[in-house]
């Protein structure tokens, strides 16, 4: 008789990236997702206790930065790049303000890169 944990080992031979699809799979048609807690609603970004796969830490911060309205520095920084992008689109090269524009941009894309998270990509400098 096997149990659950023989059952959804792979074989050494048949071990592959599909695997773990089919146990899901499986899963799925079996109604083990059905009855989950919370099922059909959101997911509650406000709730008063730490989130067990988060960074240590990073709840408090985010919380803080929730109940103030503000957002982490990158975020901000990535909105500020992308409205200094379309102003550097909508005027004319010749423009009395733009090396002075493009010399921001390229000091806000540079504070960006050094502050994003992993797994964020970084922002290439702004050149003519």
């Amino acid at each position: 008789m096997t149990d659950d944990r023989e059952r959804n080992t792979p074989p050494p031979q048949k071990f592959s990236a599909g695997w773990l699809d089919e146990i899901i799979t499986d899963a799925m048609r079996r109604g083990e997702f059905d009855n989950l807690p919370g099922k059909g609603k959101p997911i509650d970004l406000d709730r008063d206790e730490p989130d067990p796969y988060a960074k240590e830490g990073s709840w408090l911060v985010n919380r803080i930065l929730r109940e103030n309205k503000v957002a982490p520095l990158w975020i901000e920084l990535e909105k500020s790049i992308r409205e200094d992008r379309e102003w550097l689109a909508t005027h004319p090269k010749d423009h009395p303000e733009r090396q002075a524009r493009i010399q921001e941009l390229n000091d806000k894309i540079m504070l960006f890169n050094l502050n994003k998270p992993r797994g964020i990509l970084d922002k290439l400098r702004y050149r003519e």
